[in-house]
């Protein structure tokens, strides 16, 4: 089972860089995006299974300069 989940990511002073969002490991080029402002919001909804992961990196053109915990996904009991 799963859903679909919003993640709402807010960054500070990175403009320019790149959020890079990690999913099960790897990088999700379609919903990786430019960070375009100094005070960036943005949300995004992603399909996820029981045992999915998601992880968010901030990176610029020198390397990864912050990165979150994982946050795992599992569909609630009934």
């Amino acid at each position: 089972a799963g859903g679909e989940v919003q993640l709402a990511v807010e960054v500070k002073g990175g403009r320019g860089q790149r959020l890079e969002v990690i999913r099960r490991g790897a990088i999700d080029e379609g919903l990786s995006r430019a960070v375009t402002s100094d005070a960036f919001r943005d949300a995004f909804t992603i399909r996820s299974a029981d045992g999915d992961w998601v992880r968010l990196n901030l990176r610029d053109d020198r390397g990864l300069t912050v990165l979150t915990n994982p946050l795992y996904f599992r569909t609630p009991a009934r």
